[in-house]
């Protein structure tokens, strides 16, 4: 279902979270060296089990942006991730109803985004 949205190179990464949980990432290929060296610089977090069953996780605020200058790649990076954050419910879960589309296209809306600063 995702794979003819994905960029070129991008990885789908399985890792465990806390307890039971495991954790599907999307780390696009990155242009920029320090999101391609940054822990964490994924698109999206998918948990599909555990505790936090189906939790759609973007892991982004205006505070930690603001962290770094101005249209840096840090800075895009998380401007782009509140972008899509906006466009999803609080607290989304990807069993809700119309969830997996909603997921989906704002996943490609933000994929988009990122290629046009330059960042995949």
């Amino acid at each position: 279902m995702l794979k003819p949205n994905l960029p070129d190179g991008a990885v789908l990464e399985f890792k465990r979270g806390s307890g039971e949980n495991v954790n599907i990432q999307l780390y696009p290929a990155w242009a920029s060296k320090q999101l391609s060296n940054m822990k964490g610089a994924f698109i999206f977090r998918l948990t599909p089990n555990g505790k936090t069953l189906g939790v759609v996780w973007l892991n982004a605020s205006e505070d930690k942006r603001d962290q770094y200058e101005s249209g840096s790649p840090l800075w895009k990076f998380y401007d782009i991730k509140l972008s899509m954050k906006s466009k999803l419910p609080k607290n989304p879960k990807i069993y809700e109803k119309g969830m997996p589309e909603l997921v989906l296209s704002v996943v490609k809306q933000g994929i988009s985004m990122y290629r046009e600063v330059s960042l995949i």
